[in-house]
């Protein structure tokens, strides 16, 4: 998997994991689920991290997410 994918992958889904959370704590729920998908977000981040030569920084990150959507159109 490319490195620039799994990134902007593990940030989607960490930001859904976040919106997750957030539904579980205002309906008094345990967020089980949220947790699981921020593992999973977590795990797609470092991954990307540690594929790419010299990691990323915050340009980086920000040309990589352009990268993705160039990718996709």
């Amino acid at each position: 998997m490319n490195p620039d994918v799994a990134l902007v992958a593990g940030i989607l889904v960490g930001g859904l994991a976040i919106i997750s959370a957030v539904s579980a704590f205002s309906d008094g729920h345990r967020p089980r689920l949220a947790v699981l998908v921020m593992a999973v977000a977590v795990a797609l981040v470092v991954y990307a991290t540690w594929t790419r030569d010299g990691g990323y920084s915050l340009n980086g990150v920000f040309e990589a997410i352009l990268r993705v959507v160039a990718m996709i159109i």
